[in-house]
């Protein structure tokens, strides 16, 4: 008897075999979800940022003497708005853009860090007049995007509103409206 007894317990029954193979199998399924769950972090900031439109919003009239265009712009007046700009706004039509205001002049340096979108940058020298134009950026890029002239305005319009335009070096800002209600 003691002999059949410990044959048993040499040979696990099948069930107890069927049994451990199904808690390793979900033992290690769980450790992937758990795996697969950390990795599964935000990819930017853009999943928990907020981005609202600026307060200080105007009518801009850009171009020249025979064609201007008129476009609704969000003014970043402080550091800390010109800091946000338009990151991770994933809407943006073809006449609302946003103009960044630096005083006193200055070489102004732009990026493209977490902003979704495409946009196409025009250098404005103090004068109101077009120093540069940089189209179609690329979203996220971490690159100084440079207006290489000493400027006071950056205007960023969704890419294609240059070519739609015709705007080039050498047109100028007309005309800068209040909207009603705003700032």
């Amino acid at each position: 008897m003691r002999s059949s007894l410990s044959c048993q317990l040499q040979k696990p029954p099948k069930i107890w075999v069927i049994f451990l193979l199904f808690c390793a199998t979900l033992l290690a399924l769980m450790g992937a979800t758990a795996t697969h769950a950390q990795q599964k972090q935000p990819l930017s900031m853009c999943d928990t940022f907020h981005n609202p439109p600026m307060e200080t919003r105007r009518v801009l009239t850009i171009g020249n003497a025979k064609k201007s265009v008129k476009v609704n712009i969000e003014v970043a007046l402080t550091m800390e708005e010109r800091a946000r700009g338009l990151m991770c706004r994933t809407d943006l039509t073809d006449t609302n853009g946003m103009m960044f205001f630096f005083s006193p002049p200055q070489v102004i340096s732009m990026w493209m860090k977490n902003t979704p979108l495409s946009l196409d940058m025009v250098f404005i020298a103090q004068s109101g007049d077009i120093i540069k134009i940089v189209e179609n950026t690329t979203p996220y890029s971490e690159d100084f995007i440079s207006s290489e002239l000493e400027g006071m305005f950056t205007l960023e319009m969704k890419a294609g509103f240059v070519k739609r335009t015709g705007l080039k070096v050498g047109d100028r800002m007309l005309s800068v409206e209040a909207v009603d209600g705003a700032k």
